[in-house]
């Protein structure tokens, strides 16, 4: 049996996880790729993420998610701290670091290590707590500056982020930055 590498003309299987050689005739190839759908697998490890090395049936490497560049992470970031009065779509930051919407998440994620949507919303509750202690603004007032619909709307997400509700924060926070 005569082995080349694998041509792209070859079954999804045959191409991807059949290890770096593969028979020279098609015949075979296709020989190959059924024996390799009617194996065991190991630890029930589907036989789609499985690859060949060495004659054994291992499972395929994972390659992991790679974050946003440098610049696109300055940029995002530019970007959400100058909009966050406003609405930040997902889709908005991903024209702005040049990837389609579901790398762009992916990405994210793996460089900032939360959501896009939890960013922003962490963010705006953060500069929510800057304005309730630096202004005497009212709390309606504050949640419209910070992009939130209306006072119940940034109760809500405040609560889920601070664990607490804004006026008690508020309170406590005033209270011991003037002690």
């Amino acid at each position: 049996m005569n082995y080349v590498r694998p041509e792209v003309t070859g079954t999804p299987l045959d191409r991807r996880y059949a290890g770096p050689l593969q028979p020279a005739d098609p015949r075979e190839a296709e020989v190959v790729g059924h024996l390799l759908k009617s194996m065991e697998t190991p630890a029930g490890v589907p036989a789609q993420r499985l690859e060949l090395r060495r004659g054994a049936l291992v499972p395929a490497a994972r390659k992991a998610p790679s974050g946003l560049a440098p610049w696109q992470i300055r940029k995002v970031r530019e970007h959400v701290e100058q909009a966050l009065s406003g609405v930040v779509r997902v889709s908005g930051l991903a024209e702005i670091a040049r990837l389609s919407t579901s790398h762009f998440t992916r990405a994210f994620k793996a460089s900032f290590g939360t959501a896009p949507g939890t960013y922003v919303s962490s963010r705006r509750i953060e500069r929510a707590k800057a304005l309730m202690l630096e202004t005497r603004g009212s709390l309606c007032q504050i949640s419209l500056d910070c992009g939130f619909t209306d006072q119940a709307h940034l109760s809500r997400v405040f609560r889920r982020f601070a664990g607490e509700t804004p006026s008690r924060w508020r309170r406590e926070n005033r209270a011991e930055s003037l002690t």
